[in-house]
């Protein structure tokens, strides 16, 4: 399993001497499973140049923790949106629906009006989604945490099995920014592997 850090900024995208080090974008983790899969979190200035090149058709999964702009505002200019023969799934908060990008002025038109085929799927604090592709499945469960929009943290965990016993669990957690003094974006991840 790869783990991008795509964009670890929180509020506004920057790019100066200061920030070099670890980048300008705003919040997008990338995390590509061995068994093809590839998830994002969130969907800021970061996940522009997730795909620059796409292949002509494909599936991605995007997971939005809350509704700020930084933390969306980079998912108009994921190129696979505006591709036909791709599959977008898009995990929402529950209270978010699809109409919450145009409605909102993100987006020029709605979610169905684009060219790929997006997916929406409201998730509930608690929510354990199974991603199954062999030959690991792959699992993402939703935690509620204190935000100011109701933001959701999102756990990975891939399993892997041989022989019907679980020879290994990669366990990965993204959490949305939690309100403080300074609003800033905290992406962490905790690995953990069990025979």
């Amino acid at each position: 399993m790869d783990v991008i850090l795509r964009g670890v900024r929180g509020g506004i995208a920057t790019l100066t001497p200061d920030t070099s080090f670890y980048g300008g974008n705003t919040a997008c983790m990338e995390v590509r499973a061995e068994n093809g899969l590839r998830l994002f979190f969130d969907a800021g200035t970061g996940i522009r140049g997730a795909w620059a090149d796409p292949p002509d058709s494909g599936e991605a999964h995007i997971f939005l923790t809350h509704g700020h702009a930084d933390h969306i505002i980079g998912l108009w200019f994921f190129k696979p949106l505006h591709l036909p023969r791709w599959t977008i799934h898009l995990y929402l908060p529950e209270w978010m629906g699809p109409d919450y990008f145009h409605q909102g002025g993100f987006f020029s038109r709605p979610l169905d009006q684009l060219q790929s085929q997006v997916i929406c799927h409201p998730v509930k604090s608690g929510e354990c989604l199974s991603l199954s592709r062999e030959p690991g499945q792959l699992e993402v469960e939703a935690f509620a945490v204190q935000h100011a929009d109701g933001g959701a943290r999102r756990s990975v965990c891939l399993r892997r099995k041989r022989n019907g016993c679980e020879r290994e669990k990669v366990v990965l957690a993204a959490a949305a920014p939690f309100v403080h003094k300074f609003h800033r974006v905290f992406v962490f991840a905790h690995l953990k592997t069990s025979f």
